[in-house]
């Protein structure tokens, strides 16, 4: 499980990679808008969406994985998270 802060600190990024990307398509609107200045602004993007997955996969091998291991059944969620991070 989420811890509450890990939860609210990765709501706050997303709240404001919400907006950035509103900005984005405003400046897509804009007809003057520069190529490289819009794919600048999408590797923000895109690198805030990782670091908000990043947070949450940490916040998940210390708590989730962990515990598991701790009775037996880490390799299950390794396997688990192995497929979801598309690893296997």
């Amino acid at each position: 499980m989420i811890s509450q802060e890990t939860r609210q600190e990765c709501l706050r990024r997303l709240h404001y990679i919400r907006g950035h990307l509103d900005g984005i398509a405003r400046m897509l609107e804009d007809t003057d808008a520069h190529c490289t200045e819009l794919l600048t602004q999408l590797r923000a993007v895109e690198s805030a969406v990782r670091q908000v997955g990043e947070r949450i996969l940490l916040s998940h091998l210390r708590g989730c994985v962990l515990e598991a291991a701790r009775q037996g059944e880490g390799e299950a969620f390794v396997e688990e998270l192995a497929k979801v991070l598309k690893l296997r």
